[in-house]
């Protein structure tokens, strides 16, 4: 998904390019979004926390990537909130090249068992 979005296939990086990117982010965060809140909702969840693995993005793509999964961590909060599901903790974390994926199933699990990311 994060490479969908972030990674850039063409060297063209005109205005056409950057308004289809900004429409596909907005597109994938409403239904993240809407997802992620109505199944918040539905079982009143207190904690969430989001995944996201940008090992094959460039810097610049990273970046924007970071930044996106941090607003969606906070709009998924504030729509929460906004429909009844007050006091929901949201988190995000990434995977980078080189990450050890056991080691990041292990801090997911640690983070379900202690609301603390090691």
């Amino acid at each position: 998904m994060i490479e969908f979005l972030f990674r850039d296939r063409t060297s063209n990086a005109g205005v056409i390019r950057m308004f289809d990117r900004i429409r596909r982010e907005r597109s994938v965060e409403r239904q993240l979004c809407g997802m992620a809140t109505t199944s918040a909702l539905a079982i009143g969840a207190r904690r969430l926390l989001i995944v996201c693995e940008i090992g094959q993005t460039s810097a610049d793509e990273r970046t924007r990537a970071l930044r996106w999964v941090r607003g969606l961590a906070h709009r998924i909060g504030y729509e929460c909130s906004v429909n009844g599901l007050h006091g929901l903790a949201t988190w995000y974390t990434v995977v980078v090249s080189g990450t050890d994926r056991a080691h990041a199933a292990r801090s997911v699990v640690e983070w379900y068992r202690s609301g603390h990311l090691p």
